[in-house]
């Protein structure tokens, strides 16, 4: 090999790994597109709380990879006159945990000192976040009367199983205007606040998948002219067609530069590559887009669906507890099993005809559903347990 052609291909090299870098969910590119309106509205929701001196809540729903989250953070980080912190649903095991995490990021010092938060319960957290925080901060004169304290809660949902009571509490806190506190709920589920936290919020932000031309003008803007105009299509049409999911797109056209970084731009040839790489086991990526509680109701579903090909929602339910006592089977294992059967992970089957060696299948059931009493109803596992097994690593146990 040629000095000079070393050269060509380090450069080759190089520059293949800084449009790959581009193309990583931790590169935040500098502006965003397709999010105008959505942006608008969540920025105007914070700075209104700011405005009116007023709380309130807000919710903010869609697919995975719509830029919920993306676009809530710069929203913050745009509104001036707010004290607001942002925490991860999916981090806290219980409700104590997660006020306690809430106290330490709102809470003046001397709050912190003067109150045992750690030795209350959710429910006393609560009251005292809004007692001694909120209506406390209120009454004081000075530069911090002016403040609304302002709390996103990023994958929300996962709360609804490990800390629903006190989730519901502060949701309940933010309604009240006199407490100047903002909450901001992130999650996928459109109808979350009203079925399992109690509450209707005072605006809703839904993102939609993106479109087809939405997901070409996003890798476009990372990737410049690495691909040629038929691959890029080829990507964007294909992940719009199943899911309008942003990272997927960007992690197909990672792989395809990848796989081009020998020939200097990417083809049809290389993203037909990554897309058969990355379908390999799209019911494994589904599994890790899923709030916790919905991948333990899958594990708990595994176990059962080993013992006897169907069981019912009673035996799912039962087996959720046992696979994790300190999650409450209630509206969180309603919510897990929305999740799982919307995502085709389960499938309703009609027990009436398990015996005849043919189950119904989920689109029967629904045609019969009216006729069909509950206890008829049963599920039955719609994957293979070996296809999903590596999504269910780290769940929480008994």
């Amino acid at each position: 090999m040629t000095t000079k052609k070393r050269e060509r291909d380090e450069d080759s090299d190089s520059d293949s790994e800084s449009v790959v870098s581009a193309l990583q969910l931790s590169h935040v590119p500098s502006v965003t597109k397709h999010r105008e309106s959505e942006s608008k509205r969540i920025w105007g929701f914070l700075e209104g709380r700011v405005r009116e001196q007023a709380g309130g809540t807000l919710y903010v729903c869609g697919g995975p990879g719509t830029g919920k989250t993306l676009h809530v953070e710069r929203a913050r980080a745009a509104v001036e006159g707010m004290e607001i912190s942002t925490v991860r649903g999916t981090s806290f095991a219980n409700g104590e945990a997660l006020m306690f995490a809430v106290a330490r990021a709102l809470a003046p010092p001397s709050s912190m000192e003067k109150i045992e938060w750690a030795r209350l319960s959710a429910k006393e957290c609560v009251a005292e976040f809004e007692a001694k925080v909120l209506r406390g901060a209120a009454r004081q004169r000075g530069k911090r009367r002016n403040k609304v304290f302002g709390l996103v809660v990023d994958e929300i949902d996962s709360l609804v199983a490990v800390a629903g009571d006190a989730t519901r509490r502060l949701f309940a806190v933010a309604a009240r205007p006199e407490n100047r506190f903002a909450l901001v709920g992130i999650a996928n589920a459109i109808d979350l606040p009203q079925r399992a936290l109690g509450a209707k919020p005072s605006d809703t932000v839904v993102f939609e998948p993106y479109t087809f031309l939405q997901l070409r003008d996003i890798v476009a803007d990372r990737a410049g002219d690495k691909f040629e105009a038929k691959a890029l299509e080829l990507a964007a049409r294909k992940v719009a067609a199943q899911t309008g999911d942003a990272r997927k797109v960007l992690d197909i056209c990672a792989k395809a530069v990848r796989l081009a970084s020998g020939d200097g731009i990417a083809t049809i040839r290389h993203v037909v590559a990554a897309l058969k790489d990355s379908a390999a086991s799209p019911a494994c990526a589904t599994v890790q887009t899923l709030p916790v509680h919905a991948r333990v109701a899958l594990a708990a579903a595994i176990r059962l669906s080993g013992a006897k090909g169907h069981f019912s929602r009673k035996d799912l339910f039962h087996a959720y507890q046992q696979q994790c006592p300190g999650l409450k089977a209630d509206m969180a294992a309603d919510e897990a099993l929305a999740l799982l059967e919307a995502t085709g992970l389960l499938e309703a089957v009609d027990a009436r005809r398990r015996g005849s060696g043919r189950a119904a299948t989920t689109t029967a059931v629904k045609r019969n559903r009216r006729n069909a009493p509950t206890a008829a109803r049963a599920l039955r596992l719609a994957v293979d347990p070996q296809d999903v097994q590596p999504a269910l690593g780290n769940l929480p146990s008994a």
